[in-house]
């Protein structure tokens, strides 16, 4: 039964508010948003910013007077989707057949497209570095460049196999990612060592390879860098993550499954201790930087923890995980008889990697040769 003349009234009346309600109301935080886009320069955030805005006015008019202001509505709608669509979807982009870093999953293949395929990583971590950082970081950031500024070390360089950042898709799906790098000169039958990195807070920076893949194959040094979301690495889930991306690049590449160390960085070295001290069977060494459990963080397992020897950075002025963590860790290894070198820089703070990254990477890479030992 068709509705009476008056209901159908009633109802787009119903409507045109609540479309008019919707496009105010959504429309103060869009606007707010882009002018902080905008502060940051972040273009491409801009431009998703105001295509959002536009898509709420086109959704205003269109709902509150259809007959009138459909067409514009709709002409709104397509000015607001033109540009915005190609950073959003999951269109493929040129791959590099040569790259050293290739992408790869444990659910087969390499995971498929990202989302937000066509946002720059730069742009995002030139973000995070305006929002994420204290001022004390920000300074020196800002002696080095900023963060954005490692990007033009690696860009346009052929590293890495596929141009697109995995980290904001990987914030919303699990696509089973990691980054894989293996020497490509070794002997038929040889297996490379490996080195396992896990990120920190806010996801899957190419800046990891990007600083170690090239240095780890100089050695003969095969690297991997799994993705797990925003970089919380002490679910069981996690735990597991790690472990089955071990085998898969076993199984896909020449690399020794029995010959691992497992480097983390912040987040990824909590998460680093945590895997390590519940399979030490798994791994040759540990090696953290600017992060240890502490708190609500993971804790240490001293007898646990002590089967493996461990490398350990923190800077002593670091603002974002206390360097108090990694010197607890130091003495819980230490009380339980097992081995750990502890190098603390007394002028850094939690932007050591980036600051002293020639220096770190030599270090990893000279004191896991020996723990790798022959296959």
């Amino acid at each position: 039964m068709r509705p009476a003349p008056s209901e159908r009234s009633h109802l787009a009346a119903w409507v045109g508010r609540f479309g008019l309600w919707f496009g105010s109301a959504a429309g103060a935080p869009l606007l707010g948003l882009t002018l902080l886009a905008a502060w940051v320069r972040s273009g491409h955030f801009v431009v998703l910013g105001l295509g959002a805005l536009l898509l709420c006015v086109a959704v205003a008019l269109g709902t509150w007077s259809p007959r009138r202001a459909g067409r514009v509505a709709a002409v709104l709608a397509v000015v607001a989707l033109a540009p915005t669509l190609p950073i959003l979807l999951p269109i493929p982009r040129a791959r590099n057949g040569d790259a050293l870093v290739r992408s790869a999953s444990v659910f087969g293949g390499d995971g498929g497209t990202p989302w937000f395929a066509g946002f720059p990583e730069r742009e995002l971590v030139r973000t995070g570095e305006r929002l994420g950082w204290g001022p004390a970081e920000r300074a020196t950031l800002a002696r080095e460049g900023g963060i954005a500024s490692t990007y033009e070390a690696f860009e346009g360089s052929g590293l890495f196999e596929r141009s697109e950042s995995v980290v904001l898709d990987s914030w919303v799906f699990d696509r089973g990612h990691y980054f894989v790098a293996v020497p490509p000169d070794l002997a038929p039958d040889e297996r490379a060592p490996l080195i396992v990195f896990l990120h920190g807070n806010g996801g899957n920076f190419r800046a990891l390879p990007g600083w170690l893949a090239r240095d780890a194959e100089a050695r003969g040094i095969a690297t991997v860098y799994p993705t797990w979301g925003f970089g919380s690495w002490l679910s069981d889930e996690a735990v597991a993550r790690v472990l089955a991306v071990i085998d898969d690049a076993a199984r896909r590449s020449p690399v020794d499954p029995d010959r691992v160390v497992l480097v983390g960085l912040s987040a990824g070295g909590i998460g680093a201790v945590h895997v390590a001290q519940r399979h030490p069977e798994r791994f040759r060494g540990v090696v953290t930087i600017s992060g240890a459990p502490f708190g609500p963080f993971g804790e240490v397992i001293p007898e646990a923890a002590a089967r493996l020897p461990f490398l350990a950075f923190h800077g002593k002025r670091d603002g974002h995980v206390r360097v108090s963590s990694t010197r607890e860790l130091a003495e819980k290894l230490e009380a339980a008889g097992g081995e750990i070198d502890y190098r603390e820089f007394p002028d850094e703070d939690h932007t050591l990697m980036k600051v002293r990254r020639a220096e770190i990477v030599a270090a990893i890479l000279d004191w896991a040769v020996p723990r790798f030992g022959a296959r």
